[in-house]
């Protein structure tokens, strides 16, 4: 293995050690990661698992909280794990951490340094940097290594630069996917476009100049010759139209994409599903009533796709809010209430202030 290895010492700050090591873990990935307490296995022994993934690892954390320098013996001295000294000699009560030779924390941080590892001091909240003088001879170079600070209250940005300093020694245990090769415009496609704008360009004027009478004047009805015409110069302007509508309607219509592909796929067909009937009914609207009643079909089409869309999205957002509600029920008033004519009770009044 290789990877980060975390050095602790067990205290009160040890949630902040797990919320290291599980976002450590969820950067470079779980086996890239070392903690002692999930990572050493039930029956391994402790001394040379240790040891193996100190003189393995790309990287080793020293996580200094305050005090961290002067903690001293007030019991039996154990590894986080458990370990206890490999010697079984007693330490004497009141000594220095530190300065036991067979102390975890202080040979995990030497073999790491023996061995050339890079190797990151990182400073909790209230920890201070502690000088050359105050560790032992073998930690000294300790002291002269920049140690970013691990706060919690700016934990999202202290964790970056963290990160940033293990990016360069660490790799992750996912690999990432090459972009694909950029392939220029097939020629097939270059004549298809170019066939398309021939036809296009030959309909839109040649068929106007066809021969033809005029018996169609004052019948209502247009040539074909003329329908023809007036047809590709829809299809001309309509992705023009298209794109000013998007355009106007941009960010509503962003609103509303956002609001339905955050829900599960029967959710969003069951409120949805009057979009496809809507267009079933203009469609038939539209053939009963011929080339007169097109016109207002499309309207009837428009306004109802807005109206089932919007109506959708509020339905959505409504549901999801109830849900954050009873997840977080019951509820907790923000400040501290008291009711009218009760801010100063005297005594043997029924007056109460709720929270």
């Amino acid at each position: 293995m290789s990877g980060v290895f975390i050095n602790y010492r067990r205290g009160g700050h040890s949630g902040v050690v797990d919320d290291l090591d599980a976002a450590l873990a969820r950067h470079f990935g779980r086996t890239q990661v070392f903690l002692d307490r999930p990572s050493l296995l039930p029956g391994q022994r402790f001394a040379d698992a240790l040891a193996e993934r100190v003189a393995d690892c790309d990287a080793l954390i020293a996580v200094l909280h305050p005090g961290w320098a002067d903690e001293r013996h007030a019991a039996e001295a154990r590894h986080p794990s458990g370990a206890g000294r490999l010697s079984g000699v007693p330490h004497p009560t009141g000594q220095r951490r530190l300065d036991d030779p067979e102390d975890w924390v202080r040979r995990e941080i030497e073999w790491a340094l023996a061995g050339g590892k890079f190797v990151l001091p990182v400073l909790l909240d209230g920890a201070e940097m502690p000088t050359a003088a105050e560790l032992p001879v073998t930690l000294r170079a300790l002291a002269g290594l920049n140690a970013p600070r691990l706060r919690a209250a700016h934990w999202t940005a202290d964790l970056a630069v963290v990160v940033a300093a293990l990016e360069g020694v660490v790799r992750p245990d996912w690999e990432p996917v090459d972009p694909p090769e950029k392939r220029g415009a097939r020629l097939g496609g270059r004549w298809l476009a170019a066939l398309t704008a021939a036809v296009a360009a030959t309909v839109l004027v040649g068929v106007p100049l066809l021969p033809q009478d005029d018996d169609w004047v004052g019948t209502g009805v247009l040539p074909y010759t003329l329908t023809a015409a007036l047809m590709c110069c829809l299809l001309l302007c309509a992705p023009l139209l298209a794109v000013t509508a998007v355009r106007i309607a941009r960010r509503s219509v962003d609103d509303l994409e956002r609001e339905l592909h955050t829900v599960r796929h029967r959710t969003y067909l069951r409120r949805t599903w009057p979009v496809g009937v809507g267009l079933l009914l203009v469609g038939v609207y539209g053939a009963l009533r011929g080339d007169l009643g097109m016109v207002q079909a499309l309207v009837l089409l428009l306004i109802l796709g807005v109206a089932v869309a919007r109506a959708a999205a509020a339905d959505i957002r409504l549901r999801r809010r109830d849900d954050e509600l009873w997840a977080g029920w019951p509820h907790r008033l923000p400040t501290a209430s008291t009711a009218p004519n009760c801010a100063a009770p005297s005594p043997g009044s029924t007056c109460a202030s709720t929270v």
